[in-house]
């Protein structure tokens, strides 16, 4: 008897446990690469799908198989003669026909042209010549164009170029890519104010995609070379971008998302020890890695890691030139990140005997490697070649540490037990730290058109600003946070928040927090310096 209706594409699990197509969430096979939602649902293993050939449903009848051979034969022939008058035959595809779905990435025993030779449907055979029947374009799922855009948004970052070409097939960094491309077009594709059971149905899949990267990356940790494995790495990278599109970073709490991604590629480089410096796309891998983990300690103002000295150590005794910049950048960071928490500690004790005795100290610790910093790279730190990243990373950090130098001082006049003779270098001091965060923050609101381009609401925005802006979201956020900036540059650093939370897609950006909680109100304004400076 003839097939007929119309051929199930479904997985081989959902067909076979006959699931009917509902519009309930993961009640239908969602035909999703390299698993269904359902699948995942249920922690089975997803078998794959049928071949394009197969969903060509034909009369398979005796009279029918007779028929289609005597068309072949008849059809040989003619095609020889062809072959020979032409001597040669480049096959055109047609729009239809062309329009087959790539896979993921190339794997092996696929051809030049990177796609499954099993998932094509070839218009003519190679040999003849002879047309073979073609049946409908197979519908492409969403998920097989996730790791194209990542790629695409993450183009300027080689390591994660490199980690995706070797990428295994049971890889957590294929499931890292279809979360984040998944956020990334929700995002833009549902406004903030969307309804409650579409928020909800989101979240619903995008949960279910991050437990499977979650549960992925936590099996391959279970194995010795785990930490050494590149996709690893760069699956928990991904992770800590990923919480800041979807906005999760609103607190400082041990739960926090974000900070414990940090904290695992903290974890990892640790694991990995002085061997990485010497495997090249180790050290590319190191980068992007420790960076993230020094913008956690600015963020928390805690000190860097103990093992950030050695690493940096080894990295300077084999700099290459490519890499002078960021190292001098992460030296100088490191070295804040301890001054701020030596001062966030004492204004958080109030002790106000170790802030008259160690105020020397912290302000020449400081300004000493601000000094390091610009005599090492002089000219270099404000050349345009150099990574605008880098230039507002150094701004950002100088921002944020001079604010507590600020605040170090307004404790210090409202202590009894600071001297007379002190406190005219409080108040030069002072308005030196003001004058360095607001030139810091004006640095980094001039950067930002190079970086963006034309903040139009009306033209859509490039896929390849979304990893620029989304190192935009700390500096941002400081000039909003800290209280010497003037009103002009907060409100200018706010409009770019909301074009990057509503344009861009970075939910992080619209939820900006005040990171000075923690600090009690009579340390925020000095006493007895009058109004000059203190007010726009």
């Amino acid at each position: 008897m003839p097939n007929v209706g119309r051929p199930s594409k479904d997985c081989h699990l959902c067909r076979s446990r006959r699931v009917k197509v509902q519009p309930t969430p993961f009640v239908h096979c969602d035909l999703g690469r390299p698993a269904c939602q359902r699948c995942i649902k249920y922690g089975a293993e997803c078998p794959g799908y049928r071949a394009p050939q197969d969903l060509i449903f034909r009369d398979d009848t005796f009279r029918a198989k007779g028929k289609r051979k005597r068309a072949l034969d008849e059809a040989l022939p003619q095609a020889s003669k062809t072959t020979d008058s032409t001597h040669s035959h480049s096959p055109v595809l047609t729009s239809s026909e062309s329009d087959v779905a790539p896979s993921l990435q190339p794997r092996p025993g696929e051809g030049a042209s990177g796609r499954d030779s099993s998932c094509q449907i070839s218009p003519r055979s190679s040999t003849s010549g002879v047309h073979l029947p073609l049946g409908q374009s197979i519908n492409v799922h969403w998920t097989a164009n996730s790791v194209s855009m990542v790629l695409h948004v993450y183009s300027a970052l080689e390591f994660l170029q490199s980690a995706y070409r070797l990428v295994r097939d049971d890889s957590p960094l294929i499931w890292a890519a279809h979360l984040f491309s998944r956020t990334y077009v929700t995002n833009l594709q549902y406004p903030t104010s969307m309804s409650r059971q579409s928020r909800q149905e989101s979240e619903q899949e995008l949960g279910g995609y991050l437990g499977k990267v979650l549960s992925s990356v936590n099996s391959a940790l279970k194995d010795p070379t785990g930490p050494f494995r590149n996709d690893v790495l760069a699956t928990i990278w991904v992770l800590t971008n990923y919480e800041l599109l979807a906005g999760s970073f609103t607190d400082f709490g041990p739960n926090n998302p974000w900070l414990m991604h940090t904290r695992g590629l903290y974890s990892i480089l640790k694991s990995r020890g002085r061997r990485q410096f010497y495997v090249p796309l180790d050290r590319q891998g190191f980068w992007p890695a420790y960076n993230l983990v020094q913008i956690q300690a600015l963020v928390t103002n805690s000190e860097m890691p103990p093992e950030s000295s050695e690493w940096l150590d080894v990295i300077h005794q084999t700099l290459n030139e490519n890499e002078k910049v960021n190292f001098y950048v992460a030296k100088f960071i490191s070295r804040i990140a301890r001054a701020q928490s030596h001062i966030l500690d004492i204004i958080t004790r109030r002790d106000s005997t170790a802030a008259v005795e160690r105020y020397h100290n912290l302000i020449h610790e400081v300004a000493d490697a601000a000094c390091d910093i610009n005599n090492a790279l002089g000219s270099d730190l404000q050349s345009k070649p150099v990574d605008s990243y880098m230039l507002t990373m150094y701004w950002a950090t100088l921002i944020n540490v001079h604010n507590l130098v600020q605040f170090l001082i307004n404790f210090l006049t409202h202590c009894e037990s600071t001297n007379g003779a002190l406190r005219p270098q409080l108040k030069l001091q002072w308005h030196y730290s003001l004058e360095i965060i607001r030139n810091s923050a004006q640095g980094i609101l001039d950067s930002i058109p190079a970086v963006l381009g034309p903040m139009k609401t009306s033209s859509p925005v490039d896929m390849k600003v979304v990893f620029d802006a989304i190192k935009l979201i700390w500096p941002l956020t400081a000039i909003c946070s800290v209280t010497a900036t003037s009103s002009d540059q907060k409100q200018a650093a706010e409009s770019t928040l909301i074009f990057i939370g509503r344009e861009v897609g970075i939910r992080q950006a619209l939820n900006t927090y005040n990171r000075r909680r923690d600090i009690a109100l009579d340390v925020r304004r000095p006493r007895g310096f009058g109004q000059a400076g203190l007010a726009d």
